[in-house]
């Protein structure tokens, strides 16, 4: 109560000498703008909005649609494929899997593999797709999908093979910061696979 009477004995004995007062810090007095800058600082304008998987995506557990996928690979795949087309303009690209449900993940390990004692082991290398289960997570099976499956068409066909022709579409890839499974630090080529780093980030 004190410090009140003697800031409005300051005030008026300042108005009548034309001088500006300063309210002292911790006065708790506030105002307007005082206010909008609480308001401002508490704003998380940098804060990443949560991605929810559409609905749609979500019943069938996978996607094929460019959409779905991180905005890295979202902004090198136009890239990509036009500098392929120069050098190949007799081949497309043809986007396969984008992001896949964990479930769907392990649904896709299982080929080329039987269960035996409880693991599930290789019968035919020939048919096996991932080496991903979907309990040990692939980049495929966050969501925006943080990988993407491309192969090769020519003449309406996929080449599924040609680890050269592979070899140079993922050096496109890499020169656009992603990593490709074609040319990657692995011993194992995964040619048509891509993804945005060695981690999930």
């Amino acid at each position: 109560m004190f410090n009140w009477i003697r800031l409005l004995f300051n005030f008026l004995s300042s108005f009548k000498q034309g001088i500006s007062v300063t309210i002292p810090v911790g006065s708790g007095y506030k105002n307007d703008d005082d206010e909008e800058e609480k308001e401002d600082t508490n704003k998380s304008a940098d804060e990443p909005e949560e991605m929810v998987i559409p609905q749609e995506v979500k019943e069938k557990g996978w996607s094929k649609n460019i959409n779905d996928c991180h905005q890295k690979i979202k902004d090198a795949f136009p890239l990509v494929e036009e500098a392929f087309k120069q050098s190949h303009p007799d081949c497309y690209l043809k986007v396969d899997y984008t992001y896949r449900s964990p479930e769907f993940q392990f649904e896709l390990y299982k080929k080329g593999r039987e269960l035996k004692d409880g693991q599930w082991v290789v019968v035919d290398k020939t048919k096996v797709v991932t080496q991903k289960d979907g309990k040990t997570l692939s980049h495929h099976n966050v969501y925006p999908s943080q990988a993407i499956d491309v192969y090769v068409v020519k003449n309406n066909k996929i080449i599924w093979s040609d680890s050269e022709l592979y070899t140079e579409l993922g050096n496109l890839w890499d020169k656009q910061g992603l990593v490709s499974g074609a040319t990657w630090k692995f011993s194992w080529k995964d040619y048509s696979h891509t993804q945005v780093d060695y981690k999930i980030i």
